[in-house]
């Protein structure tokens, strides 16, 4: 008897844990296996192996400090930008849309290297009031990455 089996789904993550960076995703499309069972011998299996293929770069953001009393700065770093691309941030209420609390939005054009440049920083508004927030990152109306700054 032999079944095969077929997918229509082309690709697969290899490593969804990972938050930034490269991640990388097996290209499955060509991917079949077949099953020959043989009464007599048993089973045995056979496939095609999938490749690696396409490198997908996953922002990553980091801060100086994810928490502290209205008046503080942060200073945000990351890598893995689309080299020399303008990207606002801003202290948000959201972290997957772009909800932006008055007064601290502004701009960072990424490095040749896709790298958020030195010296780029967040002063939390002294009218904020104490609670949860997040630093985001965004390129037009897509938030790229974000964490969680608490105000104390």
């Amino acid at each position: 008897m032999t079944q095969s089996f077929s997918s229509r789904t082309t690709k697969l993550l290899v490593d969804p844990e990972r938050t930034g960076g490269p991640r990388r995703f097996i290209d499955y499309s060509e991917l079949s296996i077949s099953e020959k069972t043989d009464v007599a011998s048993g089973a045995t299996p056979a496939a095609t192996v999938p490749s690696l293929t396409d490198t997908v770069y996953i922002p990553e953001l980091n801060l100086s400090s994810t928490s502290g009393l209205p008046g503080t700065p942060t200073t945000l770093s990351g890598a893995y930008y689309v080299p020399k691309t303008p990207y606002n941030y801003c202290l948000s209420t959201s972290s997957n849309s772009i909800s932006c609390v008055s007064g601290t939005g502004s701009t960072f054009m990424s490095s040749n290297a896709g790298t958020i440049p030195s010296g780029v920083s967040l002063t939390i508004p002294t009218w904020t009031a104490n609670g949860a927030f997040y630093v985001i990152a965004y390129s037009r109306t897509t938030v790229v990455p974000s964490l969680s700054f608490k105000v104390t």
